[in-house]
Parts: C-alpha cells; sequence; structure tokens
C-alpha cells in the first residue's frame, strides 16, 4: 500500500520515479557505511579485550588473585601449557555463569590432553543444567576410566529418551569396550524414560516375520540377564505400542518380571496374528496370571495352538484351578516348549508331592536340556528328597547343563552343597569352576573354609579364581588370606589377581602390605599394588606421596607413574625432575610417557622430539612410548607434520599412518609434495598402511 501511495505522489509531482527509487537507494548506502566505519573497529576493540592471550596473562598465585580474573581471562587460561593452571581455570570458571562458560567447559572436557583437567570440566558441567552436556558425557563413557565412571553418575540423570536411546545404541554397537560396560551398568536398573529404547532393541530382529523364532543374540541376552527391575507400569504401557519391536521387549521383560496386572493386556496379545507375539505373551500369562482373566484361560486351554493351550493350562494352575488331568497329556508334546510349561506348571498345582515327584523324575530324562534343568530346578521346592535328587542327577551332567544346575545351588546352604561345590572349584573345565566359585561366595563366611584350602591346589587358573570368589565374601578373614597369597604365592597371575583382591578392602592392613610389594622385585607385581594404592585413595595415595621420598629410584619412578596418572602435581614435579636429570633414554622416555599420560604438553613435545634423536634405539624406544599411549599422541602428532626438522616429520607420519588416524590423512597427502625424500617415503606407507586397513575391513565376512 505505501508502495503504491509512493508511486502515485511521485507521478503527480512530475519527477521520475525510477530516479527516486535509486537515490533512496544510494542514501541506504551511506547511511550503512558510515555505520561500518564506527561499529567494527568497536567490535574489534571489544573483542581484543574479550579474548586476551593466555601468554600475556599474569598467572595468580594465590585464591583471593584466581578470584580476581575476568571470565575472559580464565577461558584463555584453558589453553596454557602447564595442566595444573587449566585445571585451576577450570575449577574457577565452575563458580562462573553463562552460556560463554558451558561453551569452554564442553570444549576442554572433550579435547583437553590431560584427564584431570578433563574430569574437572566434567564435574563442573555437572552442576549446569544445559541439555548439551549429555552429549559430552556420552563421548566421555567410552574413554573408560574416572571420566566414564563420572559420565555415568550423570547420565544416570538423563530425563531425556534421547539420551537412553544413545546409551542403548552404545551397549549393542560394541564401538568401545569401556564405554559397552558402563552403558550395559546403566541400563541395570533402567527410569521410566529408558524402557522405550531398552524394549526396542530386545525385541528388534525377533518378530520380523509371523513364523519367526523368539530367540535373542548374545547382546540381547546379555542386557536382559544385566536388567536388575523395571518400572512396572511404564512396562505394562509398552505393551499398547504399534511397535512390535516394543512389544517383544516388553513381553521379554515379563518374562523376567512378571506381574498379573499385566493380565488382561496379554491375554489381548494371546490373540495376536503374530505367532513371536503370541507364544511370548501366552508364556508370559502362565508366569503371572490373575483370576480377573480365569474366564479366558479357561477358553484358552482348548486352543488349537499348543503352546497357548499349554501355557493357558499353567496360568490356570497358578490360580488355583489348575488340575493334573490337564497336565498330563503336555508332559508328553512333541514341542519341547510345550512340555517345559507343562513342568513348570506342576509346581503350581494342588496335587499329591509324590505324583509330582514321578512326573519331574521322568522329566530329568527329556531329550531336551530346557526340559531337564525346568524339572531339577522343580526338584528344590521339595526338601531334602528333592535336594537329594537334584544332586544325583547333578553327578551326571557336564557342560553348559553342570553350569547351570551349579548356579541353581546358590544360597542354598547345606553340608551335601557345600561339599559338592567344594568338589567342582577344582573341576577342569573353567566354566564349572567358575559356576562353583559363584555358588560358593553365596555361602558367605561359611565357605572361607573350602576355598582356603583349595588354595594349595597346583592349577593357578584355580588359584585365582579361589581368589576371586574370596573378593566377594570380604571381610577380616579373607583379608589375612589375601595378604598371605599377595606374599607368598608362586605365580604372578595369582598375586595380581589378589593384589587387585586387596585394593578393593579398604582396610589398613591392606594399605600396608601392599606398600611392601612396592619394592617387590617383579615389576609387574609392584606395578599392580601402585595402582590398587591409588584405587583406594585416602590411605593408599598417602602411602604413595610417602614413598616419593624413597631412596630407591626405580621405586620413586615406579609410584609417580602411578599418582600422575591421578593428576597428582607432586608427582609431576618429581617425573620432570627424573626427565630432566636422566642419564639414560629408557628412564627419560619413561617419565615423559608418563608425564604425557597426564596430559602434560610440554612432555609431548619432548617426547616427539626424540623422533628426531640420532641413536636407533632411542627413536625405537620413542616410537614405542608414543604408541602406548595412542590417542593421547593424535593432535601432537598430527601439529607435527609441520615441524621444520624432516625426521620428525617422517616419524610423525609413520606413527599416525600406523595408528590408522583417518583425520590425518588430508594433511598427510599435502605431505606427498614434501620436500625431502624421507618424508616421502614415510607418507606413502603411512597412507598404504590406513589403506590396507579399509580394504581389510570392507572384505571381512
Amino acid at each position: 500500500m505505501a508502495f503504491k501511495q509512493l508511486r502515485t505522489y511521485v507521478q503527480k509531482s512530475g519527477m521520475s520515479f525510477r530516479k527516486v527509487i535509486l537515490g533512496i537507494l544510494a542514501g541506504m548506502l551511506a547511511i550503512a557505511s558510515l555505520f561500518a566505519v564506527w561499529y567494527v573497529p568497536s567490535v574489534g576493540r571489544r573483542a581484543s579485550r574479550s579474548s586476551p592471550d593466555k601468554h600475556t596473562i599474569a598467572i595468580p598465585s594465590s585464591g583471593a588473585e584466581w578470584e580476581g580474573k575476568s571470565t575472559a581471562q580464565l577461558i584463555a587460561l584453558l589453553d596454557h601449557d602447564d595442566l595444573i593452571i587449566r585445571e585451576r581455570a577450570v575449577r574457577e570458571l565452575q563458580r562462573r555463569k553463562g552460556v560463554h562458560v558451558t561453551d569452554a567447559l564442553i570444549r576442554v572436557a572433550r579435547g583437553d590432553p590431560s584427564e584431570a583437567v578433563r574430569l574437572a570440566a566434567l564435574t563442573a558441567l555437572l552442576m549446569r543444567h544445559d541439555a548439551r552436556i549429555y552429549d559430552v558425557l556420552l563421548d566421555a563413557l567410552k574413554r573408560g576410566s574416572f571420566e566414564a565412571r563420572l559420565a555415568a553418575m550423570g547420565l544416570m540423570r538423563s530425563p531425556f529418551e534421547r539420551v537412553w536411546e544413545r546409551i542403548v545404541e552404545i551397549y549393542f554397537s560394541d564401538e568401545s569396550p569401556h564405554a559397552t560396560q558402563y552403558a550395559l551398568r546403566l541400563l541395570k536398573r533402567p527410569p521410566k524414560v529408558a524402557m522405550r529404547a531398552i524394549c526396542r532393541m530386545l525385541g528388534t530382529g525377533i518378530a520380523i516375520k509371523d513364523d519367526g523364532d523368539a530367540k535373542l543374540n548374545a547382546k540381547q541376552r546379555e542386557l536382559l540377564s544385566a536388567i536388575e527391575r523395571v518400572p512396572k507400569d511404564a512396562l505394562v504401557e509398552l505393551l499398547d505400542e504399534r511397535d512390535i519391536a516394543v512389544v517383544v521387549g516388553a513381553l521379554q521383560l515379563l518374562l523376567k518380571f512378571p506381574m498379573d496386572k499385566a493380565a488382561t493386556k496379554l491375554v489381548k496379545l494371546v490373540n495376536s496374528r503374530n505367532q513371536v507375539v503370541k507364544a511370548l505373551a501366552a508364556t508370559a500369562l502362565a508366569s503371572a496370571p490373575s483370576h480377573k482373566v480365569a474366564k479366558q484361560l479357561k477358553r484358552m486351554v482348548h486352543s488349537g495352538d499348543r503352546i497357548v493351550a499349554a501355557c493357558a493350562t499353567a496360568a490356570l494352575s497358578a490360580v488355583g484351578e489348575g488340575k493334573l488331568r490337564d497336565v498330563e497329556p503336555l508332559l508328553n508334546d512333541p514341542d519341547p516348549a510345550v512340555r517345559c510349561v507343562a513342568v513348570r506348571s506342576l509346581l503350581q498345582l494342588k496335587a499329591s508331592h509324590k505324583r509330582i515327584l514321578e512326573h519331574l523324575k521322568r522329566a530329568l530324562n527329556d531329550a531336551d536340556i530346557n526340559v531337564r534343568l525346568t524339572a531339577a530346578q522343580g526338584l528344590l521346592a521339595f526338601g531334602s528328597t528333592g535336594l537329594s535328587l537334584y544332586l544325583k542327577h547333578l553327578e551326571r551332567m557336564q557342560g553348559d547343563e553342570r553350569v547351570a544346575m551349579l548356579m541353581g545351588l546358590r544360597g542354598l546352604k547345606e553340608p551335601e552343597v557345600l561339599q559338592t561345590l567344594a568338589t567342582d572349584i577344582t573341576n577342569s573345565d573353567a566354566r564349572v569352576r567358575w559356576a562353583a566359585q559363584t555358588a560358593l561366595a553365596s555361602f558367605g563366611v561359611d565357605a572361607i573354609s573350602v576355598l582356603k584350602k583349595a588354595l594349595t591346589h597346583t592349577d593357578p587358573q584355580v588359584r585365582a579364581g579361589v581368589v576371586q570368589a574370596l573378593m566377594q565374601i570380604g571381610g577380616d578373614a579373607v583379608t589375612d588370606i589375601l595378604m598371605h597369597v599377595v606374599r607368598d604365592d608362586p605365580s604372578e597371575f595369582v598375586r595380581i589377581t589378589a593384589i587387585s583382591a586387596l585394593g578393593a578392602t579398604c582396610d589398613e592392613r591392606a594399605v600396608a602390605v601392599l606398600k611392601e610389594l612396592l619394592y617387590d622385585d617383579n615389576r609387574n607385581v609392584a606395578q599392580e599394588a601402585g595402582l590398587a594404592l591409588g584405587r583406594m585413595g585416602g590411605a593408599g595415595v598417602r602411602v604413595l606421596k610417602q614413598v616419593l621420598k624413597s631412596s630407591n629410584a626405580t621405586v620413586r619412578a615406579l609410584v609417580a607413574r602411578v599418582l600422575a596418572s591421578y593428576g597428582d602435581p607432586e608427582a609431576g614435579e618429581l617425573l620432570r625432575q627424573l626427565a630432566h636429570d636422566a642419564t639414560d633414554d629408557t628412564t627419560r622416555i619413561v617419565a615423559l610417557q608418563a608425564l604425557s599420560r597426564a596430559g602434560d604438553v610440554t612432555a609431548m613435545r619432548e617426547l616427539i622430539k626424540l623422533l628426531s634423536a640420532s641413536d636407533n634405539m632411542t627413536r625405537l624406544k620413542a616410537r614405542a612410548a608414543i604408541l602406548g599411549l595412542r590417542h593421547t599422541m593424535v593432535m601432537p602428532l598430527v601439529r607435527a607434520l609441520q615441524d621444520e626438522n624432516p625426521r620428525i616429520r617422517a616419524e610423525a607420519a609413520f606413527l599416525l599412518g600406523i595408528m590408522r588416524v583417518e583425520m590425518a590423512r588430508e594433511r598427510l597427502m599435502e605431505l606427498l609434495e614434501d620436500k625431502d625424500a624421507n618424508v616421502r617415503r614415510a607418507v606413502k606407507r603411512a597412507l598404504q598402511i590406513m589403506n590396507a586397513s579399509q580394504v581389510k575391513a570392507h572384505t571381512a565376512p
């Protein structure tokens, strides 16, 4: 409207409309130019004030000086070479507010080379209400160690379904062993918001076809076994989902966590066209029936589907309306799944114990292992008579069946059970030994004498398993036994296992023994003792700091490496001194590697410099140290590709190739034109290694 009015006015005045428009545009352009002259320099001045150079900032020497630093100065100090300064800057920023502070902490938590600094940044982020932190925590989960532990604590509180979907994906993807284990721990007791994602994964790949078999893969079985409890209301609600994978997953969980409140919905699902859904729903209904659906169950008994009929019979037995005459025909059904349900329903019947025991004894000879195990487990409900039959049957079993039956004895504190388990903790089959040791651990202090006797066995694998069982029991008596093992056992493997167990006790006597072991002639034992003391925290760390003053240079270096891995500044200073004063390359490289692992940027640069040493052995040792640090050294090696020294460029290129660092491929391609022939050869070799690994990955079955 305004445009038309302007045009009408211009025409009436006799002026050219085109000239008027061009004049207006020229005026607007002039105003914009004047604004740019004033605004851009002022923005530059403000930017320079808000982004101080980390090299020009005076390092604070007191708490008051740290508090006096501006937020911009603290953010700049996050890029300082000294990890102690970076960590202190993070702690100071923890009390500052603003999105830019959160951005800086996220950058540090993801990319700082020091684990101690990343941990400080993660701790600070956990106190902030920002949805982005969960993505940072998911990244930290993959790095393992303390970061993964802290990330798991933060992720546990996530209210977002997308985050739990990622946790489930991480578990099933196996992209990182550390992440997989921590993801599994998070999923053991899932909140309501996680249930849909868990059920979808438990049901994926099972119910694609109507005639598909409801078998879980290894990862699904592991997750289902690990889950300790579920929000039951959420589980029942998921039975109404349209996504069949979610429904199947929910049914799998209902088999493990039966609830009669789901009975009405399960009856509806029994009529599903999908055979897998129908079978799972019928089986779940048999595990937790309700009187409310008794009429429907009686109709289902006459169903043409044998599984449905069997489960309905079992459900009626559970609510007190089943008859032995209805169950007996099912015990001879050709389908083992039907026979398995029939055996379970026997235990719910109000019938003669003698007749039920006869049926169970016959089922022990069934051709199907699941029927036999179900019958054997049923025997334990009949007191001493059933237990006697169970143990007699166990004598004939081997392999997986024996393992399952031994696990079924957990918590049964009977003398004959203890005697059976005592025999099997020295079994030649490692799986059987593990099951017997696990079952014995459930006896608590009553099993200590049996386990102590087994520590004299000649096989170190047996003794190590016994140590693990003792660790599960705990207590002063166990600590005494473990202290004897770590000192006197002839096997390094058994001693290290016992050291790890001692470290979990947090007993003061254990601290003293572990301190002694720091001076052990076996370096692996001494190293494990140092790590165990570090994990104990408190008293353990205090002992390590005392040993830093030892006259034994080897022990000092070992303890310094342990403490440096936990970001201890005193240990870091000692390692720097050790690297500076070392008269041999091995000691110096070991010290530099420990400092680099703790995130010391200067040590990383020194380690890379050793790649240009004239001595071939020194270069090989430096290579080995860098490869041992793996991901910690990726960015320093990428930067070393631009080093003035051609030998360093060549070594860095070769190491990046060995480590298969794809992000460095573009930089390596640029170095194919390097003026130094050795660099070009190293780059070609690195690219060949990377290309070969890609081909292998693509052609793998």
